[in-house]
């Protein structure tokens, strides 16, 4: 398994809008203002970490988890902040979250192309304290034949 954290605060990516310009209309992605910063930073956070491991480039189906982190705002009541840490049901939608961190993945060489993806769990929660960032999990999927043991 390759694990790693990457700090800071979590972009999202959106979908694509079309522009208008003398040339005609033209795809542009639309994300949040630090999105190239933090898809740098997974990138960099995944290619750390891949060669710290020795890890190849993976190939093959991969399975993915990704724990998003926000520190809590202030405006939520006493009792959420004694708890420590609670989903987070507000915010930046989680699809759009994932999308830039599977960008970054790839990015740093750890899948070859994001498509390989085919198990995923991801959450958001807030904290009291702590770091906010994601912290993400990779492993290769094993491929068997059916009826093997």
């Amino acid at each position: 398994m390759l694990s790693f954290r990457v700090l800071g605060h979590p972009e999202t990516k959106a979908g694509m809008r079309a522009v208008g310009t003398a040339a005609g209309p033209r795809l542009i992605g639309t994300g949040g203002k630090g999105l190239r910063g933090w898809q740098d930073a997974v990138a960099a956070g995944a290619l750390e970490a891949r060669t710290a491991a020795g890890w190849p480039v993976i190939e093959d189906p991969v399975g993915v988890e990704l724990a998003f982190q926000y520190l809590m705002v202030a405006t939520r009541p006493k009792w959420w902040r004694a708890l420590g840490y609670v989903p987070r049901g507000t915010g930046d939608d989680l699809d759009k979250l994932i999308r830039a961190v599977f960008d970054g993945l790839q990015a740093g060489g750890a899948v070859r192309d994001d498509r390989q993806v085919a198990y995923l769990l991801a959450r958001k929660d807030e904290v009291a304290d702590g770091w906010e960032g994601v912290e993400v999990r990779l492993r290769p999927l094993p491929i068997m034949r059916r009826g093997a043991a």
